[in-house]
């Protein structure tokens, strides 16, 4: 199985980095949210290999960090960036079966998810089917719409859409899935489905897979792919399954893609500040303050900003 993690879209957070950087990258108190996090995902899945999705144009994530491999994709959207690896794994025959998952997300802050995926995926169903993960005991019927429950545990529960058979009789899914789903996925079987009912997207796959292989024409292709899959929404293609589900966003960990989202991860002071490097504070709260120059800061009368100081220069702004 692969191990596929989305970064966000990037943030300025100059002078600390020259150019825009993903959230999970800022290096806050010692290490990046990608970095706690991946220290986890690998423990509990040793042998699967780890891929990262960087939307960031400038390759930030291989200046960053070198311990998996990165596809560079300029990819927003939920389905582009499902599309674009799932071509990526059949031109290159990997594992078929990939569990997606937020860079931001610690695994262990689901209870019971490490576990119940491996046990999950070594059943028959676990390899054929799309499943998502939820952290709800007893999930509201609001937030599970034509799902099948597949697994259960004391903690948690997985729910799946049973096959990739196009019944254009089934009515949509009227719910959403948000970018923080957690997710397992066949390539193998996505692409079938594709060939079912989307021949358009069918064909777009196959010429992905070929500029894979080539790569002379796959940036160029890419860039053209991923403005055209962008806008496509991932629940409004696997609408024809015959079991559908959709996941409440209340039931996931909140988005953490901005330097506000950000703080509330760090350890703060009792005033709500997070502060790395040397400072003095009065009267300020609810900032994120890094300061990696050999000055001191002198701050007072702040609140809710982001104070960013190198060798470079200091930027004071609003979270």
């Amino acid at each position: 199985m692969n191990i596929v993690l989305f970064l966000s879209a990037p943030v300025d957070m100059e002078p600390l980095y020259k150019g825009p950087v993903p959230v999970e990258l800022i290096d806050a108190g010692g290490r990046s949210l990608y970095e706690k996090n991946y220290t986890v995902w690998k423990k509990h899945f040793q042998d699967s290999p780890l891929f990262v999705i960087d939307p960031s144009g400038n390759r930030v994530f291989s200046e960053l960090c070198g311990n998996s491999d990165t596809l560079n994709l300029p990819s927003t959207g939920l389905f582009s960036k499902i599309f674009i690896f799932s071509a990526f794994a059949c031109s290159f025959s990997l594992s078929p079966l990939s569990l997606f998952a937020p860079a931001y997300l610690d695994p262990e802050s689901l209870p019971g998810l490490c576990i119940q995926a491996g046990e999950f995926l070594n059943t028959p169903l676990g390899s054929e089917t799309l499943a998502f993960f939820t952290s709800a005991e007893r999930p509201s019927p609001l937030s599970i719409e034509l799902g099948e429950r597949v697994f259960r545990s004391s903690f948690s529960e997985i729910f799946s859409i049973k096959n990739f058979l196009p019944k254009p009789d089934k009515a949509p899914a009227g719910a959403f899935l948000p970018l923080s789903s957690v997710f397992t996925l066949n390539s193998y079987r996505f692409k079938e489905y594709l060939s079912g009912d989307n021949a358009v997207l069918h064909e777009n796959f196959i010429e992905l897979e070929k500029c894979w292989k080539d790569k002379s024409s796959l940036k160029a292709f890419l860039r053209d792919s991923a403005a055209r899959l962008n806008s496509i929404r991932f629940e409004d293609v696997i609408s024809g399954m015959e079991e559908k589900l959709a996941v409440d966003a209340a039931l996931m960990p909140a988005e953490i893609d901005t330097p506000a989202a950000l703080l509330g991860t760090l350890d703060r002071d009792r005033h709500g500040n997070f502060v790395e490097g040397g400072a003095e504070l009065s009267n300020v709260s609810g900032c994120l303050i890094i300061n990696r120059s050999e000055k001191r800061l002198v701050l007072s009368n702040l609140a809710n900003s982001l104070v960013l100081s190198s060798e470079a220069g200091t930027r004071v702004g609003s979270l």
